[in-house]
């Protein structure tokens, strides 16, 4: 790197070092800007955005500061990517997200009404059957009892003002902005599945009212998991939904799966093609058959929710039909025209709930639920 380095300073230092017409040293005709690689590029402008001094390959990239995104400051995508390198960014991925294991439905509208069948097979109400032994007799008049719930979609907003310039050189900025902007709608979208609150977002199953929980064991340490917390949470699963169920669990909880031991539900290790069915989510493993995934989006080791038994399947969401996915992208250089600049606008309208308003009651008397989380310890 420091050979580069010398190399660049003096092409840049040079009287007589050849320009374009524009000015530019000579060190703009290299596609890498003098970098042997990624990995220097990157170390340059980390190193770039903290106190101290610039490397002189990145000087030629960016100069003066300004407030919004802009070619002059490094941090703001001043430092853009040199063209060798520019594919490599969207290798940097975050978690998987949680949609697409979820019931996903569409509309044109802003809302949408689920007409919803509470009734049970073994219940005295709704389509239910009956035994008749008795020719001739009348039948059974049995009618179906439906209740139902409104979606409406709420909004995920992001926006990222730029110079002129900024967009129309660095070619890869829509692309860019528009994978980090769907990243970041994607991760608040994830979060809210899990814990949202439903004021002005999506409810999350930790907070929905089917959601089952499994103390602890009576005298039962703080940050462990035990055999009978996993018998009971399996024993509280919606016996419908086990071929879908997968556990959720935050990485901080990983240690206590380990310590169950070989007859007490051991845990299997995936082999790293493991995935949760008909998803691209990575599975950490199996726990009594059913695939392992490592959320941040649940609650910190011990606490209640840190440890959960799902069926995605049973989450319903929402989303725009005439979009990318929920996500939708718009550009304006109007808003900001006497500053030659522009913004990017991503709103990305979503809902989500569990497809159960309660637990459901057993033909046993119990409850049962394709959500069951472990209590705190």
């Amino acid at each position: 790197m420091r050979n580069s380095l010398r190399n660049a300073r003096a092409l840049l230092e040079t009287d007589d070092a050849p320009r374009f017409s524009g000015g530019e040293p000579a060190l703009m005709r290299d596609p890498k800007r003098g970098f042997r690689h990624a990995g220097e590029f990157f170390q340059a402008v980390r190193a770039g955005s903290a106190a101290g001094s610039t490397d002189e390959r990145l000087r030629i990239i960016a100069a003066a500061p300004s407030t919004f995104g802009n070619e002059s400051t490094g941090v703001d995508g001043g430092f853009a990517i040199p063209p060798d390198f520019a594919g490599e960014v969207n290798d940097l991925l975050m978690e998987q997200s949680l949609l697409p294991a979820c019931s996903i439905f569409r509309t044109t509208s802003n809302s949408a009404w689920f007409p919803t069948d509470t009734t049970t097979p073994w219940g005295t109400n709704g389509v239910v059957a009956s035994w008749q032994n008795t020719e001739g007799a009348a039948l059974s008049q049995v009618k179906p009892v439906l209740t139902g719930y409104e979606m409406r979609l709420k909004r995920l907003l992001a926006y990222v003002p730029v110079t002129e310039e900024l967009w129309q050189d660095a070619a890869f900025l829509g692309d860019y902005l528009t994978l980090a902007a769907g990243e970041a709608c994607s991760w608040k979208a994830s979060e809210a599945i899990v814990k949202g609150s439903g004021a002005g977002q999506p409810h999350g199953f930790l907070n929905a009212g089917s959601l089952l929980v499994q103390a602890k064991d009576g005298a039962q340490a703080t940050n462990t998991i035990s055999a009978t917390n996993i018998s009971g949470m399996l024993g509280k699963f919606l016996p419908g939904s086990l071929a879908r169920a997968v556990w959720l669990i935050d990485s901080t909880a990983i240690p206590a799966l380990a310590g169950l031991g070989a007859t007490n539900y051991p845990m299997t290790w995936a082999s790293g093609d493991d995935f949760v069915p008909g998803t691209k989510i990575p599975s950490l493993g199996r726990l009594a058959g059913r695939p392992v995934i490592v959320s941040q989006h649940m609650a910190a080791f011990s606490a209640q929710g840190d440890l959960a038994l799902v069926d995605l399947a049973s989450y319903q969401v929402l989303l725009r039909a005439d979009s990318n996915n929920g996500l939708q992208v718009d550009f304006s250089m109007d808003v900001y025209f006497d500053a030659f600049a522009g913004a990017f606008r991503f709103r990305f309208r979503v809902d989500g709930q569990s497809k159960y308003a309660a637990p459901i009651t057993t033909a046993k008397g119990g409850q049962a639920s394709p959500f069951v989380a472990l209590g705190a310890r």
